[in-house]
């Protein structure tokens, strides 16, 4: 069925805060040229090969930016996909939301400031010096028990009407530094679109695990761009990033 969707374009499509805690340096990485010809549709990135490619669990991780993945050309370790019971994490606000606009993660066992779908699908490519995993949701997917909680959720005690949120979390972490953001992949809408709800709606982390000895000395910090071609938002304030994206940390410590 083809929702009658009523699009948000006042909230910024590009969603990004990087905040550093101990030092302002900036945080980079070794990472490969991404380039395409063509400007890539937002549930769509540009990848390693020039190809602008579906955002999927999959595509990333061999054709994403690959600080953000660690994939190996030479010797790829294969990505094992399968079905999960539907997961949620409580330290970021997920992929598909029906929200308002300021929202509060709980610090307790309380219900979130919003409605979430969880995650159904994980793919992961492990070895002894890093990992990789990905969330998403199965195109299979019935909503109805999501929709159903959307029925009885409001934006009391302002005016605000909610709507539906459609984001990919891309996160990346080594030892001393962290990059999690936060990208909208289709325009926000009043009325679900369950298209959209699956597209790009992905949760991507890589974690590279220590592997050498601590130095005598700091050293300068290689720098990292973001995972998807123009991932950083412009013009939106520490408060506005806060209360659309919930979080997104870097850490230098």
């Amino acid at each position: 069925m083809q929702a009658n969707n009523t699009n948000l374009k006042s909230v910024p499509k590009l969603i990004l805060l990087l905040l550093a805690l101990i030092a302002p340096s900036v945080i980079h990485g070794e990472q490969d040229v991404l380039e395409c010809k063509t400007s890539c549709s937002s549930d769509s990135f540009c990848g390693v090969d020039g190809v602008c490619r579906p955002l999927s669990c999959e595509n990333f991780y061999e054709f994403g930016n690959r600080t953000f993945t660690g994939y190996d050309y030479n010797s790829p370790i294969p990505l094992d996909c399968s079905p999960i019971s539907e997961t949620n994490f409580r330290y970021f606000v997920p992929s598909l939301t029906y929200r308002c606009t300021n929202i509060s993660l709980p610090d307790d066992d309380s219900p979130p400031s919003y409605v979430a779908q969880g995650y159904n699908r994980k793919c992961s490519a492990v070895n002894p010096t890093s990992s990789f995993e990905c969330y998403s949701i199965d195109p299979s997917t019935d909503f109805s028990n999501f929709l159903r909680r959307t029925g009885s959720f409001d934006c009391s005690p302002s005016n605000e009407l909610p709507f539906f949120s459609y984001n990919a979390i891309l996160e990346w972490d080594r030892p001393r530094e962290s990059y999690v953001g936060f990208n909208q992949v289709h325009n926000m809408t009043y009325e679900f679109d369950p298209d959209s709800a699956f597209q790009g709606t992905i949760y991507s982390s890589f974690t590279l695990y220590p592997t050498e000895s601590p130095t005598v000395s700091p050293s300068q910090a290689p720098s990292i761009d973001p995972p998807i071609s123009g991932s950083v938002g412009t013009g939106i304030t520490k408060t506005s990033l806060l209360a659309l994206a919930g979080l997104a940390v870097v850490l230098v410590v």
